[in-house]
C-alpha cells in the first residue's frame, strides 16, 4: 500500500487525515459549483435557476463527502499512486456513465438499476434533477439526499478501518 511516511510521524489521527482530505477537496469543488453555476449560467448564459441554490449546495455538500470517501477508500486499496490512478479511472468513469446523467436509468437492466444504488452518483444526478429542474424541497429529496450520506458514511468508515489496519501493521 501507498504510504506517505510523513503522515506517519504527524501527531494525527486516521480520522483526521481523511476528514481534511474531504474538507479541502470538498471546500474546492463546492466553490466552483457556485461559481459555475451564478457566473456562467446565470451570467453568461442567462439560464433563470428555478431551484434552490442552497438546497443544491447542501447536496453538492453530501456527494462531495461520499465520492471523496470512496476515493479514499480505493486510495487504502491500492499499494501505489499509479495503481490508484488504475484503479480509480474506471470506477469514476463507469459510476459517471452509469449514474443517469447521460442515458436514463430506467433504460437499465433491472439488475444494473439495482446494483447502482450503492453509486452517491446516481442519487445525487436524482437530486439534482429534482431540485434544479423541478425546485423540489428539502422533503422531497431528503431520502436520496439520507442514502449519499450514508454511502459516504460507510466508505469512509471502511477507508478508516482499512488505514488503521494499515498504520497498526506499519509499528
Amino acid at each position: 500500500m501507498f504510504i506517505p511516511y510523513f503522515l506517519l510521524v504527524m501527531p494525527l489521527r486516521p480520522s483526521e487525515i481523511a476528514l481534511a482530505k474531504v474538507a479541502a477537496n470538498g471546500l474546492v469543488v463546492l466553490v466552483a459549483t457556485l461559481a459555475a453555476l451564478t457566473f456562467t449560467l446565470g451570467v453568461l448564459l442567462a439560464v433563470p435557476l428555478r431551484g434552490s441554490l442552497a438546497l443544491f449546495l447542501l447536496a453538492s455538500a453530501a456527494y462531495v463527502f461520499a465520492v471523496t470517501s470512496l476515493g479514499i477508500m480505493l486510495a487504502t486499496i491500492a499499494r501505489t499512486m499509479p495503481q490508484f490512478g488504475l484503479l480509480a479511472m474506471p470506477v469514476f468513469l463507469i459510476l459517471s456513465m452509469l449514474s443517469g446523467a447521460t442515458s436514463p436509468l430506467s433504460g437499465m437492466p433491472q439488475g444494473l438499476q439495482l446494483a447502482l444504488q450503492v453509486s452517491p452518483t446516481v442519487h445525487f444526478v436524482d437530486i439534482a434533477h429534482a431540485v434544479l429542474f423541478r425546485d423540489a424541497g428539502l422533503a422531497i429529496i431528503w431520502p436520496r439526499l439520507a442514502a449519499v450520506m450514508a454511502l459516504g458514511a460507510v466508505f469512509l468508515a471502511i477507508a478508516l478501518a482499512r488505514f488503521r489496519t494499515m498504520l497498526a501493521s506499519q509499528s
